[in-house]
């Protein structure tokens, strides 16, 4: 059998998914600025910040974190409304 390797950005999004799920209240206030029609602005230096008090370390830059982290909003979205 073959294992695939994932890549920093697949193993980044786990880490949002799993950010999202310890602070659910983003989840609803992004929910809720979707509704009012207000742009939500992800909290990529509080996501920062968890990562390095759960020890994982990554090299990228604020803008990559910003955009896994709306995708890793977007699957929780997803989800919360199945």
């Amino acid at each position: 059998m073959i294992f695939k390797r994932k890549n920093k950005n697949e193993k980044l999004l786990e880490h949002a998914l799993e950010f999202f799920e310890e602070e659910n209240g983003e989840v609803d206030l992004a929910y809720y600025a979707i509704l009012q029609k207000v742009p939500y602005i992800p909290p990529v230096n509080k996501f920062i910040e968890w990562l390095e008090e759960k020890g994982h370390k990554y090299n990228v830059n604020k803008e990559e974190i910003k955009q896994i982290l709306l995708k890793a909003l977007k699957i929780r979205l997803m989800r919360r409304s199945t």
